[in-house]
């Protein structure tokens, strides 16, 4: 059995793969927010499979900067940080 965690906890589509994940495997499946900073405190060495979903859609975001941020800043910081706990 693995470790999965799925970023997002109230987006429609992460709520959706989360709940199929741990309704058609095995796995021990988590979901993350990401919103706000404590996600940068968790410690991710125990998962061994991340599903990156949090996100914002351009017609969600309150500025270019906000989607950039959100969709590019933030996905990078979470490799970067999954990288880093190995």
């Amino acid at each position: 059995m693995k470790k999965v965690f799925v970023t997002g906890k109230r987006g429609s589509l992460s709520v959706a793969v989360a709940e199929y994940l741990k309704n058609n495997s095995k796995d021990s499946v988590e979901q993350i927010s990401l919103r706000g900073d404590a996600w940068k405190s968790e410690n991710f060495s125990s998962f061994d499979a991340v599903v990156h979903i949090a996100g914002v859609t351009p017609q969600n975001a309150k500025a270019t900067e906000d989607y950039d941020k959100i969709n590019t800043e933030l996905t990078r910081e979470l490799a970067e940080k999954c990288r880093h706990d190995g």
